[in-house]
């Protein structure tokens, strides 16, 4: 399962920084596959709201609200974070979360001290994890096979094209 590249994410307000361009948000959502980011209208930057979080998926709006990042790795981390919010929502069928939940999700340990927060924030923090580098869910294999099998039918994306130039000496 792959991108083909007909889905359509309006972007929001990233003008307002440089870290991250619009052109590297796209090569980004291009990772995913067409399914993944079906019926996600937008994601916005809003720099200057006093939230907490960095960043949330709004299930009522189906978009992403991104509100602050450290750099433009923190910034993939959390977009990956919060589509797999929108993709345990609308992607997955109520077996599939039924399986996550009372299955996988408590099988073996935690990608992250924040995956310890509830299944879905595990389910996230592991499906960023699989697009930015699936190895590192290696020791986690229950998760990986369902990340593998059945979220992405056996696509791994080439997280690689988000890798910055190197510098010149």
């Amino acid at each position: 399962m792959k991108s083909t590249g007909k889905v359509r994410v309006a972007l929001i307000g990233f003008g307002q920084q440089k870290t991250v361009s619009e052109d590297q948000i796209i090569s980004a959502l291009g990772l995913l596959p067409d399914a993944h980011l079906a019926d996600l209208l937008c994601v916005k930057y809003v720099p200057y709201r006093d939230i907490r979080f960095s960043g949330w998926y709004d299930p009522g709006q189906k978009g992403i609200v991104i509100f602050r990042f450290m750099d433009e790795w923190d910034f993939y981390q959390l977009l990956y974070h919060e589509i797999a919010h929108h993709v345990f929502d609308n992607v997955l069928s109520i077996d599939e979360r039924y399986t996550w939940v009372n299955e996988i999700s408590r099988s073996e340990g935690y990608v992250s001290s924040y995956a310890l927060k509830n299944t879905q924030e595990d389910f996230a923090e592991s499906y960023s994890q699989y697009v930015f580098g699936p190895a590192g869910l290696l020791e986690f294999q229950a998760k990986f096979r369902f990340l593998n099998q059945v979220v992405f039918l056996g696509y791994i994306p080439n997280s690689f094209i988000l890798s910055r130039p190197l510098a010149s000496p």
